[in-house]
């Protein structure tokens, strides 16, 4: 009897307490539904079906949702709801916040509406890294020598600094060559005729540091680079990181107005943009007087400025995943270790999820790209001090990743699938070049131009402001140089060739864009506005060329205004 008496008292006090009860344990599951919503307002109204087999991650699992659209994840402490966007939806809202209360920042039970949008297999896009945009001259002075040395330095010395600075990060550049470029520019604003190479590099340096020079206008380039794009009306932008100037010495609030800057630039474009994090989004990481207890250090102002740092989202065939290769080696909290963080490893959590990631996406039949800031592979001809690969963790074999683009070298590189299958990685120059303040003799800006074709991605570089014509590596997956007018041919001059030309009149198509075989037109596929693609018989050669081991092809293009350029291509043929 007592025991019936007490079970029946603890049963009443459960009930009673049952609001503290709760506070007390575990939160619940996280979960909401995933619906078409008809009207875009981001309401789910009565009839607007739920969306079954759409992927939703707590940052961690990925689940897909049931019949009638609904989801439910093993709750989390904090972090995001982040919802995979399906390929024929457009989705305003793809993550949702949830704070270390477990309350969430839109609606309770954390809906998400797709808008219905056209799906296409082949499409255009463009692939940006390194924009390290900011607004002030004056935010680059702490990055160039001279700028920053005290006064008692001599002016011979800081420009020695930067001469040898500049001969480390480009040996593929003779110094001449080097000293040339920047000699230009300095020579339109005072006579530099007899000074001596250091002399203009500080003179560079004093000049660039002066508003009033207009040598280095970062605000208007960066808004100029980014009309370029958008003037070329691409299907999305994947921007690999290093979003702003230098996250990592900066200070608070230069960060967050470089971060504030970088979304008013993109709002104004109009583009479709998805960003990975970069090295330089980790904020105060280098920065001694910017404590790991500041709540805008770390992550934190990139995932308050543009959400989770790892996601994914479907177009077309493909599916994009944006990796977080960025983790701590240490406790946070503790103020003398702010700088000891790896570039090129995954946490547990990114890890385990991009497993699960990957997984479900393969299991449905798509081709699966990675988006990192970091490369994953080391390329030979970048010429410095070889970098740390990000880390894979073996999952690109696993679940036989096709594609991995990224950026942080200002370098284009491309390593192809080993035979029989595997990555292509494919990295990408800066947008930004020397962090806009060289001349583009030194280090070229630019981004590079994609087209996804029944399933493989072609590509190749392109310098902001100038004219693109060239041909796409013969293998059909990413050119290595920009606008390259030589490549390999296939194994032998037998059997099929396969042709892809690229061609942009600096933020437009060009009025035609043809392909020319020993002087006459070749019947060929025009892919979107840009590329073009043949495929011929080998034996159209003709018979001089052919035995003499080479063969001629042209791309000849016309612009609005009637005038005309041309490439041509040398095809060589291997014994």
């Amino acid at each position: 009897m007592f025991r019936r008496v007490s079970a029946a008292v603890l049963l009443s006090l459960g009930f009673v307490f049952a609001p503290f009860g709760a506070c007390l344990a575990e939160p619940a599951d996280w979960q909401g539904r995933v619906f078409e919503d008809a009207d875009a307002d981001g309401v789910r109204d009565p009839g607007e079906a739920g969306r079954s087999g759409v992927a939703v991650s707590n940052g961690r699992d990925v689940v897909r949702t049931g019949p009638d659209g609904r989801y439910v994840l093993p709750a989390r402490a904090e972090g995001f709801v982040t919802l995979t966007c399906p390929a024929d939806a457009k989705c305003p809202v793809w993550f949702s916040r949830v704070d270390e209360d477990g309350a969430s920042d839109r609606v309770s039970d954390r809906d998400f509406g797709l808008v219905a949008a056209a799906d296409a297999d082949d499409f255009f896009f463009v692939h940006l890294s390194d924009a390290h945009v900011y607004e002030r001259v004056e935010d680059m002075a702490g990055l160039l020598p001279g700028g920053s040395l005290p006064w008692y330095v001599p002016r011979v010395v800081a420009g020695w600094f930067l001469l040898r600075g500049l001969d480390r990060a480009y040996p593929q550049l003779e110094r001449e060559e080097i000293v040339a470029g920047l000699r230009a520019v300095v020579s339109r604003h005072r006579d530099v005729t007899d000074a001596w190479d250091e002399t203009v590099m500080i003179d560079y340096v004093e000049l660039a540091l002066d508003p009033a020079t207009g040598i280095v206008a970062p605000a208007e380039a960066i808004r100029r680079s980014f009309d370029e794009i958008a003037a070329l009306s691409p299907a999305l932008v994947i921007n690999t990181g290093d979003m702003v100037l230098e996250g990592n010495d900066g200070e608070p609030e230069a960060i967050e107005r470089w971060y504030d800057y970088y979304q008013q630039v993109v709002a104004a474009s109009g583009l479709e943009i998805h960003e990975t994090i970069g090295n330089n989004e980790l904020a105060g990481t280098g920065n001694d007087d910017f404590p790991p207890s500041d709540p805008r250090y770390g992550k934190a102002m990139y995932r308050r400025s543009f959400g989770p740092t790892h996601y994914s989202f479907d177009r077309g065939p493909f599916h994009f995943v944006a990796v977080d290769t960025h983790k701590p080696l240490f406790d946070v909290t503790d103020p003398a270790a702010s700088e000891e963080w790896t570039f090129y490893e995954m946490s547990d959590e990114v890890q385990h999820w991009l497993d699960a990631d990957l997984a479900q996406a393969r299991a449905a039949g798509r081709r699966l790209v990675v988006l990192n800031h970091e490369p994953f592979f080391y390329d030979p001809a970048w010429q410095f001090d070889e970098p740390t690969p990000a880390d894979d963790a073996g999952l690109f074999a696993k679940h036989g990743v096709a594609y991995e683009l990224s950026g942080h070298i200002h370098r284009n590189g491309f390593r192809d699938a080993p035979s029989g299958g595997g990555v292509t990685h494919i990295t990408t120059g800066a947008l930004s070049g020397f962090r806009w303040s060289l001349p583009l003799s030194i280090d070229s800006r630019g981004y590079r131009v994609l087209y996804a074709h029944d399933g493989s991605l072609y590509s190749a570089w392109k310098d902001t402001g100038e004219p693109l014509l060239g041909f796409v590596d013969p293998r059909g997956d990413a050119s290595i140089h920009p606008a390259s007018t030589h490549a390999s041919a296939p194994d032998a001059l037998h059997g099929r060739v396969e042709i892809v030309a690229v061609g942009v009149d600096i933020d437009h198509p060009y009025k035609s864009l043809a392909l020319w075989l020993d002087g006459e037109p070749l019947e060929s596929e025009r892919w979107g506005d840009y590329f073009v693609h043949a495929h011929f018989d080998a034996a159209r050669l003709v018979d001089a060329a052919r035995l003499a081991g080479a063969g001629r092809l042209e791309l000849r293009a016309v612009s609005g205004d009637g005038s005309e350029r041309s490439v041509p291509l040398e095809v060589s043929r291997r014994e």
